[in-house]
């Protein structure tokens, strides 16, 4: 494809599309250059679920995933004038594509055919080079498919990949890949969360493409996928009506047993390795609060870890700070900052002997800096670094070149947050703020979300990375940023910290240090009673 008109063809099996494919064309189609070719509807495609699948989905949605269903089929708003019916051959997860159909868009000016059936394609003669077939993969299975991502959610780690694809090469071409984290009591809110970014893909490779750029796959943990054919099957509804039923009943006696709370950690003995929790100080927060994304401050000669506090009951959390010593000790909380709004992840810098603080305030959908006036309690809005974005974790390091970089996870909306990695740099602190041409630079639960500032040290930096395959915020994942510049980036994996085994400490989600102060959270596994 290039820069002239894009003409596309959609292949569905049926007159109506999921709300998620719905507003993916629409947005696809709001790229200039971009029109209708036609639309091609293979009812012989469409999946039969049986009585289980049909008797889950009904409990998943009134229950577990209430809301407006991304799959609520719907009319697409832009309907072109020729609409075909296909009897194309559907068997065993597989549609194939008749030479007929292949000359009608040759004929009609197809560039591009946006695969939404719930089965893989197979062509009868090979495509010409300026057709492009893309279709998403869910999981095991074409993101079409009521069920996909439903094996991912009842087997370990829960980790559901994306794939976009361009089926008109053989092997398919791989476009895109992002790893999500499946929801493990819900295949609604599994497929919310990862379809919900998914749908970006197409539009934005489209629009890369259309403007002649080059876009690469974001990084991942592991290495790129190989194509694997959708098998074109799922769990049968009764068996994921049981084992989501079981695993509801298991976390539900276990809540009622055991209270499972972040805590913070310190030590100032630069000795012992970050998961040797053993020689950190514990602060432990009142049973109806939790405490955690620590920050250490080095501030007027005194040490300080500032954090964000969230009572279980409360849907908002505040930011707190404490002071720490040396031999252990720690005085009493005191109040940083609180608004109507969620605040977590306090990441403070200082700058030219003045304080300044970037919470998390994705409820305000802008990334803001406060100015310190008054230590802790005191501070006032300095500048908005970004807005109209729904970003996390900002973490901002500043090169010695004196060039200001700024990692952040920035969301997709309805998606799940900590699954893509944004970088922009800037000359000033203050800004403006550029986006990095990669961007997302990561789209992968198990590295993307930033879990405490950047570490420079003999080799280069380190950027610490919450892992949240096996649970939210499970352990650390160490990237050694390998590239970065406003055109690349490249960051590798350089080991991992890992809460100790068999033991009640059960996660770890943000590291810090500062002038020799180390900071973590742990999740504790505390009985209810007694």
């Amino acid at each position: 494809m290039s820069s002239s008109q894009i003409q596309i063809q959609v292949i569905s099996s049926g007159p109506q599309l999921p709300d998620w494919a719905n507003s993916m064309l629409l947005d696809m189609l709001a790229i200039e250059k971009t029109v209708w070719a036609g639309w091609t509807r293979v009812a012989s495609a469409a999946p039969a679920l049986g009585l289980g699948a049909r008797i889950y989905q009904a409990f998943d949605q009134r229950l577990m995933a209430r809301g407006v269903s991304i799959d609520q089929l719907k009319t697409p708003a832009h309907v072109p004038a020729h609409v075909a019916e296909a009897n194309w051959t559907s068997t065993q997860g597989i549609t194939s594509v008749p030479e007929q159909a292949i000359a009608e868009w040759c004929d009609n000016g197809t560039g591009l055919v946006i695969w939404l059936l719930p089965t893989a394609p197979s062509f009868a003669v090979p495509l010409p080079a300026h057709i492009a077939v893309w279709g998403l993969t869910l999981g095991n299975n074409m993101a079409m498919h009521p069920l996909a991502s439903a094996q991912e959610m009842l087997q370990s780690p829960h980790l559901c990949e994306t794939c976009l694809y361009d089926f008109a090469a053989s092997p398919p071409t791989l476009l895109y890949r992002s790893m999500s984290a499946a929801v493990t009591n819900s295949l609604a809110a599994t497929r919310q969360r990862a379809l919900k970014k998914a749908k970006a893909f197409m539009v934005r490779c489209l629009a890369a493409q259309q403007s002649q750029q080059q876009l690469l796959p974001p990084a991942l943990a592991d290495t790129a996928a190989k194509w694997l054919a959708p098998v074109g099957t799922a769990p049968h509804g009764f068996e994921l009506l049981a084992g989501v039923a079981l695993r509801i009943l298991r976390n539900r006696l276990e809540r009622r047993k055991y209270l499972d709370q972040w805590q913070l950690a310190f030590t100032f003995d630069p000795n012992p390795d970050w998961n040797d929790l053993e020689h950190f100080h514990f602060v432990v927060p009142p049973r109806e609060v939790f405490w955690a994304d620590p920050m250490p401050l080095y501030w007027q000669d005194r040490y300080w870890i500032m954090f964000e506090e969230l009572p279980f009951a409360a849907p908002c959390g505040r930011l707190l700070a404490i002071e720490v010593k040396a031999d252990g000790s720690y005085g009493s909380p005191l109040a940083v900052m609180e608004t109507p709004h969620h605040l977590s992840y306090p990441f403070v810098l200082q700058e030219q002997g003045q304080l300044l603080m970037v919470p998390e305030t994705s409820a305000t959908r802008q990334v803001e800096l406060h100015r310190c006036v008054d230590f802790p309690g005191k501070w006032e809005l300095d500048t908005v670094l970004l807005k109209g974005v729904n970003a996390v974790d900002t973490t901002i390091w500043r090169s010695p070149e004196g060039h200001w970089w700024m990692w952040v996870s920035v969301v997709e909306e309805g998606a799940e947050r900590g699954e893509e990695l944004h970088i922009y740099h800037a000359e000033q602190l203050r800004g403006p703020w550029l986006p990095h041409a990669c961007n997302p630079v990561v789209s992968d639960i198990r590295c993307a979300r930033p879990a405490g500032p950047i570490i420079a040290d003999d080799r280069g930096l380190l950027r610490p990375a919450q892992n949240s395959a096996a649970a939210y915020g499970h352990h650390i994942e160490w990237r050694r940023i390998t590239q970065l510049s406003p055109d690349h980036y490249e960051e590798q994996s350089e080991g991992q910290l890992l809460p100790p085994q068999n033991t009640a400490w059960l996660r770890i989600h943000t590291v810090g240090e500062a002038n020799g102060l180390r900071v973590l959270d742990v999740m504790v596994r505390r009985p209810r009673h007694g």
